[in-house]
C-alpha cells in the first residue's frame, strides 16, 4: 500500500508546507467583524452564528481591540494585545506581569489570572501577560470541569 505522494502535480511536502504556512498566516491575521453588543476594549469574544461578535463565558475567538458600540465593526487581536488600562477587561488598569489570564466563566468577557476551579465551569487560557499593558494571546481549547 502507497501512501499518497503527490497532490495536483505537487510533492505532499510541498503542499504540506503550503498547508501549514496558510495555517500560521491565519493565526496571525486580525479579524474584524460587527459587535452584537457593547464591547470593552480586552475584552474575550467569540462569533454567534449570525456573525456578529459577543461577550463569552465559554469559547474565545479573540480580544477586542478596542471600546465600541453595538452595531459597530471591531478588530480582534489574535495574536497579542497591548492597552494603556485594562479595567475592559479585567477590572484593573494593568496586567500582572507574567500572569495567566483565563476566561472568567461567570462574567462574559472578562479576564481573570485565577484558573476557575468549580465542577461545571469550562477552563480556558486565553494568554500571559509579558509586560503591564500587553497581553500574548494563546488561546486553549476549552475544559469543562
Amino acid at each position: 500500500m502507497a501512501i499518497l505522494s503527490i497532490y495536483n502535480g505537487e510533492p505532499a511536502p510541498s503542499v504540506m508546507s503550503k498547508l501549514n504556512s496558510t495555517i500560521a498566516e491565519a493565526n496571525t491575521l486580525s479579524f474584524v467583524a460587527q459587535a452584537d453588543t457593547a464591547l470593552q476594549a480586552g475584552q474575550a469574544v467569540y462569533v454567534k452564528a449570525n456573525a456578529k461578535l459577543a461577550p463569552s463565558t465559554h469559547e474565545v475567538f479573540g480580544l477586542a481591540k478596542t471600546t465600541v458600540s453595538s452595531g459597530i465593526a471591531v478588530e480582534v487581536a489574535r495574536q497579542s494585545l497591548t492597552l494603556a488600562s485594562w479595567v475592559g477587561a479585567t477590572g484593573l488598569a494593568s496586567l500582572s506581569v507574567g500572569s495567566i489570564y483565563y476566561l472568567n466563566p461567570s462574567q462574559p468577557g472578562k479576564l481573570i489570572s485565577l484558573p476557575p476551579s468549580t465542577s461545571g465551569q469550562r477552563f480556558i487560557r486565553v494568554g500571559r501577560a509579558v509586560s503591564s499593558t500587553t497581553l500574548i494571546i494563546d488561546i486553549s481549547q476549552p475544559i469543562t470541569l
